[in-house]
């Protein structure tokens, strides 16, 4: 198991470690899972969907958009 920079969070896999709390963070994807490295299929409700890793950024640049962690456990 790998932590990512800040030490809060654990991941199996050292990409997603080296990612975490280093400028990136993950976005939830419904339905269109291109690009997902994460991807879940759910019978019971045949929803697809995935995460990504996006660029994060400063809400000081009106030139970027923000994007929101959605996954409680990297909050």
């Amino acid at each position: 198991m790998y932590r990512c920079k800040s030490g809060k969070h654990w991941w199996l896999n050292k990409e997603d470690a080296e990612k975490c709390c280093n400028g990136y963070k993950l976005m939830l994807c419904i339905g269109d899972i291109q690009g997902c490295h994460i991807t879940v299929y759910e019978d019971e409700t045949e929803t697809m969907y995935g995460y990504k890793w996006v660029p994060s950024f400063s809400e000081g640049n009106a030139d970027k958009r923000k994007v929101k962690s959605v996954t409680p456990f990297l909050e």
